[in-house]
Formats: C-alpha cells, sequence, structure tokens
C-alpha cells in the first residue's frame, strides 16, 4: 500500500518544526507571506472541514484550475466525496464532455457564491448522480447562514435557516416583512457576526446594525418556510416601472439547450431608461441567436420581464471568488449596442 503524503506537512509545517516560521514563503509584488502564515490558513480550513463533517479518511482535493476535465480527472483520480464549487464551475462542467460516472465516489456537492440555477441542480443530480446543497453565507458572518439540506433540497432555493441565526426580509423603510412571496433585503443575525469593516466607518454604519447585519441581497420567503434569491438588491431593474429581477429571465434562457452560461444587466436606452440585456455564453460548438433567444423568452416570461436584446460572450467575467462582476458586463453591453451602426444603445420592441 503507498504510504499517504501529506502535503501540507512538506510544504509548511517541517518549515516551522525546524524553527523557520518567520522566514518568507511566498514573495509577491504586493506582499510577502512567511511559513507561519500558510500554517495559520491550512489550519482553519482544516478546522471548517472538520465541522462540515469531513471524515479523516477521506480526501480533500483543493484544484484551483478552470480546466473542468482536468477537475473530473482529479476527482476519479482520489476518489473525493465532497464536491464544492460554485455556479460559475457547474455551468461549465453540465457542457463538457465529461464522462457521466467521473464523480462517482462523491457522496455530496455544495454550492455558494451565487444563487444556483435549478437547471444546474437538476443537471448534476441527472447526469452525475450529485446532490448539490445551495446556501449563502458571507464574510462579514464568517458562516453559512442559510442552507439546504441533505435530502430535503428546494431547487431555486438557498434553503432555510441554520441553527444559530435569524434572518429577516426588510422593506426600503426596514419595516420586517412577515408575509409571504413578498421581495425584502435579508438581514442576519448570529454569534459569528464581525463588528465593522478595518477602517471603513461610514460603510459600517450602512452594514452593520445593531446585532444585526444587511446582507446587500434581496430574497423572497417561499411557504415551505425557505428562500429564494433574487440577486443583489443594487442589480434589480426597473422595466417598464416595475422592479424585475434579473433572475428570472436569467433561469428561462439557461433552460435553452443552447446556452451554457447567462446574465442579464440593465443598458439604458436613447431616454436613459434601463432595459434587460442578456449576456449569454454558449455551449461549446453553439452559437448565440438573439431574435430566436428572445423569443424563447417571450413564450416563458412576462412581457416587461425578457431581454430587449442578446449579447454572445466567450465567458463571462468573475471576481476571483467566481461572483459575476456585472459592473463590467453594463459596460460592455452598452458598448455592444452603442457600436452597433444605426441602433440606439438598446432598442425597444414592441408588445
Amino acid at each position: 500500500m503507498t504510504e499517504a503524503f501529506n502535503v501540507a506537512d512538506h510544504l509548511v509545517d517541517r518549515h516551522l518544526r525546524a524553527g523557520d516560521g518567520e522566514r518568507a514563503a511566498v514573495i509577491s509584488p504586493g506582499r510577502t507571506l512567511t511559513y507561519r502564515r500558510p500554517a495559520d490558513e491550512v489550519r482553519r480550513v482544516t478546522a471548517g472541514l472538520r465541522a462540515l463533517g469531513v471524515r479523516p479518511e477521506e480526501r480533500v482535493l483543493m484544484c484551483m484550475v478552470d480546466d473542468v476535465e482536468l477537475f473530473a480527472r482529479r476527482a476519479a483520480a482520489d476518489q473525493a466525496t465532497l464536491l464544492f464549487g460554485t455556479p460559475s464551475f457547474w455551468g461549465p462542467l453540465l457542457a463538457s464532455d465529461v464522462p457521466d460516472d467521473a464523480f462517482a465516489s462523491v457522496r455530496q456537492g455544495v454550492s455558494a457564491g451565487e444563487a444556483l440555477p435549478p437547471r444546474m441542480f437538476h443537471g448534476m443530480a441527472e447526469r452525475f448522480g450529485v446532490e448539490v446543497l445551495d446556501g449563502i453565507g458571507s464574510t462579514e458572518m464568517l458562516h453559512i447562514f442559510i442552507s439546504n439540506r441533505p435530502g430535503e433540497v428546494r431547487p431555486g432555493s438557498s434553503g432555510t435557516p441554520v441553527p444559530g441565526y435569524d434572518v429577516e426580509l426588510r422593506d426600503t423603510g426596514g419595516a420586517v416583512i412577515d408575509g409571504v412571496g413578498e421581495p425584502g433585503e435579508l438581514h442576519v443575525r448570529g454569534e459569528s457576526a464581525a463588528v465593522g469593516y478595518w477602517c471603513r466607518a461610514a460603510t459600517s454604519r450602512q452594514v452593520f446594525l445593531g446585532d444585526w447585519v444587511r446582507t446587500g441581497d434581496t430574497y423572497v420567503r417561499n411557504e415551505d418556510g425557505t428562500y429564494t434569491c433574487l440577486g443583489r438588491t443594487n442589480d434589480l431593474l426597473k422595466a417598464g416601472g416595475i422592479w424585475v429581477s434579473p433572475t428570472e429571465a436569467e433561469e428561462r434562457l439557461l433552460a435553452h439547450p443552447a446556452v451554457a452560461e447567462v446574465a442579464v444587466v440593465g443598458v439604458p436606452d436613447a431616454d436613459g431608461l434601463d432595459k434587460p440585456v442578456a449576456c449569454v455564453v454558449p455551449r461549446p460548438g453553439g452559437t448565440v441567436d438573439p431574435d430566436e433567444l428572445i423569443a424563447w423568452c417571450r413564450d416563458g416570461l412576462a412581457s416587461f420581464k425578457r431581454p430587449r436584446g442578446v449579447v454572445g460572450l466567450t465567458g463571462l467575467p468573475r471576481t476571483a471568488t467566481g461572483k459575476i462582476r456585472r459592473n463590467v458586463l453594463r459596460e460592455l453591453a452598452r458598448a455592444e449596442f452603442q457600436a452597433a451602426a444605426g441602433r440606439e444603445p438598446v432598442r425597444e420592441e414592441a408588445g
């Protein structure tokens, strides 16, 4: 039997045992890390994995690559049992040619960072046999505070509050929303909450409200007690005088067989009024047909919710944590339509 190789011990811990904890381990133009710093980070990650129920005999593979086929090969070779990712990972994975049994050893998937579209949940379950639990957490709370549970997933929702946390929805005036189906900004409280941002007093006063933390996400409470994300509060669009969540149009477009990824943003028309525009990444070998996709949305959405334009992209710009950079997409979409000869920034459709 091959002896297990402890990478953390080889790269970090052995230097601490030798008394070299303050020696430079990583040097970059922006900062220098000693061996003690990554050792502390490894211990924190290890403690979190233990809290998640990772057993000593299970392997943890941290694969920081965009190549889903390489990831799948490593997961199969190392017999991974837990699979963590963001929607920016699940989408390309489902659009790839990875074998359907690539994750046969995986007993549970976990998603966070952004709301998991129902299509991706069903796709992972049906194709790879992996149930993916979606949830929401934040740096400010240091923990997931709403999550689905194994065997009790409501696709399209973030699940129910995690024990130890309380959540509220509040309207624009700050009043608590007790009803079902009414959008409001999500607030959370729990013992893990931070007390503020370092040297950012003004922002702290906007986010940390006594025991409560304002998340900046718009949610609705469902009849079964689960919560569904409608997007970041500042990402909502006002189309035809009605507030519209980009999530609905995105979910509709993701159901189209030619679409791998999509984000809907607001782009001003000639009068300065925001109109929904879909930024679409096609599946491998596919193409983006704006007229077909708009017609697809017309058949499944209320008229004011459908995109008024479509921009084809090879990929969606994302942050280091995998979240879509919608501000960048807004500028890309604006430039695309303004550059089109003889067209306004976004052309309004009749009806």
